[in-house]
């Protein structure tokens, strides 16, 4: 845990009145996301996290810039930090899916588009969003992309999100089979 400020110091960037000092920066959307007194590893998991979204700075780039007490963190402990914001995230975004499914209803329904990615040998990620609003709906990893795991995905995005209005997707075989609620042979 770092018990400590966390300040992020900018490429020369310096101080009119303390040209020797480092520009120190505090986010108010961090310190809004961030409760005071509560321990510093959340707001460095979310600094680095909205970092990395938003300003698409690279690990080195992150672990340059961001300062504890002048001592910079590990590309292993930035990276570490990035995942806990994005499980963090999930999780925030997971305990306001019914909140999400009033406002789709609210607008008609969702047109959900479906897609799975993966490289050789690895997990798939699938994702769900609303064709129509453009807002993702959910993600998942799946060992592969097969009827029973995206039946599953699918059994609770309706529980959590009501019925879509249609289904956009590469049809592969395995999101065909689940459409159909068949076995997969």
């Amino acid at each position: 845990s770092v018990l400590t400020t966390v300040s992020l110091r900018g490429p020369r960037r310096r101080c009119p009145d303390h040209r020797q000092q480092p520009f120190r920066w505090s986010s108010p959307v961090l310190d809004r996301a961030c409760l005071p007194g509560r321990h510093y590893d959340l707001k460095v998991a979310a600094l680095l996290g909205l970092e990395s979204l938003f300003l698409e700075e690279t690990q080195e780039r992150t672990r340059r810039h961001t300062t504890f007490e002048e001592s910079c963190p590990s590309t292993g402990t930035v990276s570490l930090r990035r995942e806990e914001f994005l499980l963090r995230a999930y999780a925030l975004h997971r305990l306001d899916l019914p909140t999400l499914g009033k406002f789709l209803r609210a607008q008609g329904g969702y047109l959900l588009h479906v897609d799975g990615t993966s490289t050789d040998g690895s997990r798939v990620v699938f994702v769900a969003w609303d064709e129509w609003s453009g807002l993702v709906l959910d993600t998942r990893v799946l060992s592969t992309e097969n009827a029973e795991e995206i039946a599953q995905f699918f059994r609770d995005l309706e529980a959590a999100l009501g019925r879509p209005q249609g289904l956009v997707s590469d049809m592969g075989k395995g999101i065909l089979t689940a459409v159909r609620g068949e076995k997969e042979v």
